[in-house]
């Protein structure tokens, strides 16, 4: 669960208009070096330092953004601050995030189908939808969407089913 404090930097980095590939360079930096995001939040490790390598690997535009991460002790809350930042940016552009699981590779037509329906029932102009195959589904599709879960698969009818008999 992201924590208020990650919103509230992720809301910052949202209003700072950085550009969108800026942020996602930054952040495939710091997803992928653990030894970068630790040296980052060392507090024994100078701020000039960390000045110095924040200014030799990120672009400039988050040069700012990310020395306030280090003057707040809050590069370790990264993932969680992407992840606000990225859902603040979709409600900019009046989007909402889904993942959708399915079991068999489903067509072009069912996927606009599904993200119409999305669009329809959260009133949005768009979808960022993610696919992902998940053969333990054994047919069907589970979508979630925010935090909620829609559970159209067959295993899920079948521990539904289990739920069921066990309560008799």
């Amino acid at each position: 669960m992201i924590t208020q404090r990650a919103v509230n930097f992720g809301t910052v980095l949202c209003d700072m208009n950085i550009n969108e590939e800026d942020v996602l360079k930054v952040n495939a930096l710091l997803s992928q070096s653990d030894d970068l995001r630790n040296a980052l939040a060392n507090p024994l490790v100078k701020p000039q330092e960390k000045e110095r390598v924040i200014e030799k690997l990120c672009p400039e535009s988050m040069w700012k953004f990310l020395k306030l991460l280090c003057n707040h002790r809050v590069v370790d809350l990264w993932s969680d601050i992407y992840e606000a930042y990225e859902e603040l940016s979709l409600e900019k552009q009046n989007k909402v995030k889904a993942t959708l699981y399915y079991a068999m590779k489903l067509d072009e037509q069912d996927i606009k189908n599904i993200e119409d329906m999305i669009c329809k029932k959260y009133n949005r102009a768009g979808v960022q939808l993610e696919l992902i195959q998940d053969d333990s589904l054994i047919g069907g599709m589970l979508l979630k969407v925010k935090n909620k879960e829609f559970d159209k698969s067959f295993k899920g009818a079948l521990e539904e089913l289990q739920r069921t008999f066990a309560g008799r």
